[in-house]
């Protein structure tokens, strides 16, 4: 039965699913099995191929017109009614607006592993917004006319489409969620050793997501709804690991807002394919349209899986099967119409590694649309930073390993673990409680250029010409730069202002300001000793010490 209500004040259509219960009463919903619509016809004539349209209206038109046609509610594939058309030759009808375009491409995407074929029909000469019942009503279009337009797009399956011009400022721009890496209907990668904070920063960019704040100095598009699922750890442990950020941030549950989802594969695996004995892969199709359907049921924004690994049961070195695993969810963002992230793991560490040391198969690195590497400060970073060696494996880099969609920044992201107790400890001298590593942003030092004024040239001579025999040898007592500091203001304790006097030694020498000679020291044995020069501080200017970490 149809029935067709009058648009409403703004002109929007509403269309009211009826059904009989098993009294024979009629109760206002669509039922729990989804089927297509019209779909009496299709299953009498399974040999005929399957016209899918946006809407009720156009498919009644067809099939008035001896054709088999079918559409689907709100344009939402449900496991029966995918399962409808196995097997059968596929024609979606675009409707000629934005809408219609991005209806027929989802229909061709979720039946193209379903269907023996599937295409995409474009009718000529439709105006903005007209579909085929317009074509047929206003045009004068016909059976034999429609075939023929569907039989020449069809032809062997493969067919060119003549490229329209577009005005740039009407494409629609990415939709990006979370910069750099969160993007709906995308798949994106993070990797990185563990222990470095691969797990932690994902954790507190969730948070970020969910409370629309700029956690890690990136702001969020909106409040997002997020699904974090990690494979490994307990959710205990996950509780443990939200609730050390909650606190560290000041986080309310008013701020989470229910946005937040959560779970652990100990309690709920996810195994998305499979490898037999044999070699051959199994993707699990059916577990893919549940996670579609859960997703959009609770209209999550961004899905977190951590790590990938514990989403197959496949060789991860072989390409076919991986490549099969990321297909199917890419497939997921794009039915879902989230942005799906994935945590990797990468091969033994490096001195530095990048994206393409994650373990396993290329095919991973290749479906992703962005992916990130994290790498451990290392020992030189430590010292620019003026960072101990036992804190130093607090700190790490996130860098733009591979960028399909953003430029590479010029500079990594840094970033801090910091500890935060959770102060759950038991009255029992043998537990002190929980202490849990909470991802913060740091501030690496920027490289800039000192430039010494001549006042400061003279201050700096002046305290040297009134001292003793300095010495050219930093580790020497009577280091040459000591006279320096005191005269600049500066703290031969911090490297980098070391790395400035250094500098500056230098490029005095070069430019006659200072100069050395030789001769014996306290041991008698010859030394090099550094004193004023002969060249005119006003003739030389003020020189540049070069560019150091400030």
């Amino acid at each position: 039965m149809l029935r067709y209500e009058h648009p409403l004040v703004k002109g929007a259509k509403r269309f009211r699913q009826r059904r009989r219960d098993r009294d024979g009463r009629w109760i206002a919903n669509a039922g729990e099995l989804k089927v297509p619509y019209l779909w009496p016809g299709l299953a009498k004539q399974p040999r005929e191929v399957v016209w899918v349209t946006e809407g009720e209206k156009d498919a009644e038109t067809l099939s008035r017109l001896g054709l088999v046609a079918t559409t689907v509610a709100s344009q939402v594939w449900s496991p029966e009614a995918r399962e409808a058309l196995r097997g059968r030759d596929v024609n979606v009808l675009e409707d000629n607006d934005k809408k219609g375009r991005a209806n027929a491409l989802n229909s061709e995407r979720t039946l193209r592993d379903v269907a023996t074929s599937v295409r995409i029909v474009q009718l000529p000469g439709l105006a903005h917004k007209e579909d085929v019942t317009d074509w047929f009503d206003k045009h004068g279009g016909t059976i034999e006319q429609l075939t023929k337009i569907a039989d020449a797009q069809r032809q062997s399956g493969i067919y060119a489409t003549p490229a329209r011009w577009i005005d740039p400022r009407l494409i629609p721009p990415r939709r990006w969620l979370y910069r750099p890496s969160y993007i709906r209907q995308f798949l994106s990668l993070l990797l990185s050793t563990g222990g470095v904070g691969k797990s932690s920063l994902t954790i507190v960019e969730a948070l970020a997501m969910v409370t629309g704040k700029a956690l890690l100095g990136v702001k969020p598009s909106r409040e997002l709804r997020v699904w974090y699922w990690n494979g490994e750890d307990p959710i205990d442990e996950l509780h443990r690991r939200f609730a050390a950020a909650q606190k560290h941030y000041g986080l309310a549950a008013s701020d989470i807002g229910g946005r937040l989802f959560l779970n652990s594969g100990r309690d709920m695996p996810i195994v998305l394919a499979t490898e037999e004995p044999r070699g051959a892969i199994t993707v699990d199709e059916y577990t893919i349209q549940r996670m579609v359907a859960t997703v959009r049921a609770n209209k999550i924004d961004v899905l977190m899986l951590d790590p990938f690994v514990a989403l197959h049961r496949v060789n991860e070195n072989n390409n076919s099967a991986i490549e099969g695993v990321v297909k199917s969810l890419s497939k997921l963002a794009e039915l879902a119409d989230c942005a799906v992230m994935l945590v990797h793991h990468t091969r033994k560490a490096r001195e530095a590694l990048t994206v393409d040391d994650g373990r396993g198969a290329s095919a991973l690195l290749a479906a992703a649309r962005t992916a990130r590497v994290l790498n451990s400060m290392d020992k030189k970073e430590a010292e620019q930073a003026e960072i101990g060696e036992r804190e130093r494996r607090d700190y790490f880099r996130s860098d733009v390993g591979k960028a399909n969609l953003v430029r590479s920044p010029g500079a990594a992201d840094w970033f801090k673990l910091e500890s935060v107790d959770l102060e759950n400890d038991p009255e029992q001298d043998f537990n002190e409680g929980d202490k849990v590593g909470v991802v913060t942003r740091y501030e690496y030092p920027r490289a800039e250029t000192w430039t010494l004024t001549e006042s400061d040239i003279r201050r700096a001579l002046v305290a040297i010409a009134g001292g003793k025999n300095w010495r050219f040898d930093q580790r020497a007592h009577a280091w040459v730069g000591i006279p320096i500091a005191e005269a600049l203001g500066l703290d031969l304790r911090k490297l980098s202002h070391r790395r400035q006097i250094v500098c500056a030694i230098n490029g005095w020498l070069a430019s006659g300001l200072l100069k050395t000679f030789e001769a014996k020291g306290e041991t008698r044995k010859p030394k090099i000793f550094v004193t004023i020069g002969d060249a005119p501080v006003k003739e030389t200017g003020a020189p540049s010490a070069g560019s150091v970490m400030l």
